[in-house]
């Protein structure tokens, strides 16, 4: 990947062959920040096989900013996932309507899942192929509508929803904005990835198995990253200016005709974006979480009722709201009972229950005033890092490993918050801030105490690891996928079932 100096600032941050520093050269006066080493350290490339040593959470919080601006970089026109070096520190993140004519951003030319991990074991699409559409919702002449993804939603709430639901919620896990509109998640991979799945096969099921219970072990190599965003229709398009904008096209079934959906493109607004990231030293992942600014407030910050939030509605009545404003209650009082859903439309009360930590405010400032000085009009700034998990004790994973996965001793502890971003995970963090008798308190879970417990998908025959990563692990358990539950979508050869 050819290198290319972005000044930003006096010192160059290198990002997967990306030069970016932060504040344009001649602002020699600017004051550097105190508190933290972002301009020094570390100094990354997203492939690299040897890492700068993260010493500590600080470290981290700047990997995770620079990771930030490499992923979400103008992409090279016709080579996925690489960034363009034409494109200047002045068009970083210049707003534009969303349309044909929108650049792809890094991340947004890496492969979907749904384009790896397709029916029947079928060989992937291409890497960053863009999608095809789906039976029903096609563009009617190419260029016309860019297919960055095609969404689908049931209009009753009650059947075909993917692409709504948060992890580990099943399908009544939708967040909807005070706008009426749920929340979309689309999950990529990079091409690291991508090529190892390809390579290895591991979109056959079956191929898994083998992998996985064999000395080369299922391991992901350094420079993995997967990406998961979430997204939400935004008519009002004087709010475009502060978002990453995107068009789609959304197909909406209707339960009363089901068999003839209907189609219609949407404007789309980046609100959240998880990023996992594998490296020499974070072997349990490095694991990053931006947000839009104006999402949610946080518990315990003083009401404003003047301020605009997009989940969130200060002057909210229990009288007339289905969820008697309540803060991140779940749409459904049964999870499995679509009777007792609420409307997709009624909009949720959404909080942070975890604070940002002090250190991760003042980079965030830092770093947002730094884009806004080279393009005062970049959507960038107004986004902002929630936190960074981190493995403080980095251990390579053996083959033939099972669940659950050791989990590096992350840092933040749970006790301190863990990592959980609002609107990815809106119901893990708890519905009762006070802790007074909830079932979800605090600080509850986080990434890694999820994704410990990945493992590969069904087999066409029972398939057992041998080797546990946690001290006094015993019995069988299934065979562990890194720490990745991208895996579990694989699927098996048409006359093969997979149900072991």
């Amino acid at each position: 990947m050819p290198r290319f100096s972005v000044i930003f600032a006096g010192v160059t941050i290198v990002i997967a062959g990306l030069a970016f520093a932060s504040a344009p050269a001649n602002a020699q006066t600017a004051a550097a920040p105190t508190n933290y080493n972002c301009l020094t350290q570390p100094q990354v490339k997203l492939v690299d096989t040897q890492d700068p040593v993260f010493a500590s959470q600080d470290n981290f919080n700047c990997f995770a900013w620079q990771t930030f601006i490499n992923l979400t970089w103008a992409a090279k026109p016709g080579s996925p996932g690489v960034p363009d070096s034409s494109v200047p520190p002045s068009a970083y993140g210049q707003p534009t309507t969303p349309g044909p004519q929108e650049k792809a951003t890094v991340w947004e030319t890496f492969s979907s899942k749904d384009a790896v991990f397709k029916p029947d074991a079928a060989p992937p699409d291409p890497f960053g192929a863009p999608p095809s559409g789906s039976e029903h919702c096609k563009a009617t002449e190419p260029g016309e509508v860019p297919l960055f993804a095609i969404t689908k939603l049931a209009g009753d709430g009650t059947k075909g929803l993917s692409d709504i639901s948060q992890a580990g919620m099943g399908k009544f896990g939708w967040v909807t904005a005070q706008n009426g509109q749920p929340t979309y998640y689309d999950v990529r991979l990079n091409k690291t990835e991508y090529d190892y799945i390809v390579s290895n096969q591991l979109y056959n099921a079956a191929q898994q198995g083998k992998l996985a219970t064999s000395p080369q072990g299922l391991l992901l190599p350094n420079g993995v990253v997967e990406i998961k965003a979430a997204w939400l229709e935004i008519k009002d398009n004087a709010l475009w200016p502060r978002y990453r904008m995107i068009q789609t096209i959304i197909e909406e079934t209707d339960p009363a005709n089901p068999a003839r959906p209907k189609c219609r493109v949407a404007n789309m607004g980046l609100i959240a974006i998880h990023m996992i990231h594998k490296t020499a030293l974070a072997q349990q992942f490095a694991w990053t979480t931006f947000e839009q600014v104006d999402n949610q407030p946080t518990f315990g910050d003083a009401a404003d009722e003047k301020r605009h939030f997009t989940y969130f509605n200060p002057s909210c009545d229990p009288a007339k709201d289905p969820y008697k404003c309540q803060i991140n209650a779940a749409p459904c009082t049964d999870p499995k009972d679509p009777k007792t859903c609420r409307p997709i439309s009624a909009p949720n009360q959404v909080e942070k229950i975890i604070p940002m930590p002090p250190a991760t405010k003042s980079l965030n400032e830092a770093m947002r005033d730094m884009i806004k000085t080279a393009n005062a009009s970049s959507v960038y700034q107004y986004y902002q890092l929630v936190d960074t998990l981190w493995p403080s004790d980095n251990t390579t994973i053996p083959p033939m490993a099972r669940t659950p996965l050791y989990d590096g001793n992350p840092q933040p502890p749970l006790g301190q918050g863990g990592l959980l971003n609002p609107l990815i995970e809106t119901y893990f963090q708890g519905g009762d801030p006070n802790q007074t008798g909830g079932s979800n308190p605090r600080g509850f879970l986080s990434c890694q105490s999820c994704h410990v417990g990945a493992a590969i998908a069904k087999q066409p025959a029972v398939t057992q690891c041998t080797v546990p990563t946690v001290r006094g692990q015993s019995g069988d358990a299934s065979c562990a996928s890194d720490y990745s539950f991208l895996f579990k979508n694989a699927t098996c050869p048409k006359g093969t079932e997979c149900n072991k």
